[in-house]
């Protein structure tokens, strides 16, 4: 394992030189500790700014650290591991390269940099918009105010994103920047298409669950 913390700061402004020179001794475990790294430190940092605002009295401990453990959880396995196998795989059937899924996972920890920040940034957006306001209309406008800020962001973030992913994927598997950033692009069209998938088979077996208990306890047949 080689953690190149100077790297996520270049591969926002160089990605494709800062890719190029880390490659070698770049693997699927550096990219989950880095994520898992910057995971860690946007929670501490956003709820210390919120805390610090008025929602801070309503800020649960326990369910910050059950937040902070799914967030873990969900950018090691949707931005490195299922993003990186998929995006490697996509890439090279693209743009004809050789698949590095391996390098490709650590590039994704990288590239989470700018969701680290992009998640930063839009927590002292809100902050700034409600903690100076002193009434309710006034922290509802300068909410709203921070609101149209985050959605330009989260533009800019966006295409940003793209050409850093993109990068990434096309170094680890030597493909085009094309290739590369259609493969990032549609990994994350593909996994969001099998979770919406996944979440539509789970609504149902709890409502069929939810029914089948209800008909028990009321005594009306039912087909389970």
């Amino acid at each position: 394992m080689s953690l190149q913390f100077g790297a996520l700061v270049s591969c926002l402004f160089k990605p494709k030189e800062t890719f190029e020179k880390i490659k070698a001794e770049t693997t699927m475990k550096d990219g989950l500790m880095i994520a898992a790294i910057l995971v860690i430190l946007s929670t501490i940092i956003t709820t210390a700014v919120t805390m610090a605002s008025p929602a801070g009295m309503y800020v649960n401990i326990v369910a910050v650290v059950v937040s902070s453990i799914v967030n873990i959880v969900l950018a090691l396995l949707f931005s490195v591991i299922v993003i990186g196998w998929l995006a490697s795989k996509i890439a090279t059937a693209i743009g004809n390269g050789s698949a590095d899924p391996d390098t490709t996972m650590g590039f994704m920890g990288y590239a989470y940099i700018l969701a680290f920040i992009s998640s930063v940034l839009m927590t002292l957006l809100i902050f700034a918009g409600i903690s100076g306001a002193s009434s309710v209309a006034g922290a509802v406008q300068g909410a709203m105010s921070a609101g149209i800020i985050a959605i330009v962001l989260g533009v800019v973030f966006f295409f940003w994103s793209l050409w850093v992913g993109g990068q990434a994927v096309a170094t680890a598997n030597n493909t085009s920047l094309g290739a590369g950033i259609a493969g990032y692009f549609l990994a994350y069209i593909a996994f969001a298409i099998i979770m919406a998938i996944i979440a539509i088979i789970l609504v149902l077996v709890f409502a069929a669950i939810g029914l089948t208990f209800a008909g028990l306890s009321s005594g009306i047949p039912t087909m389970f």
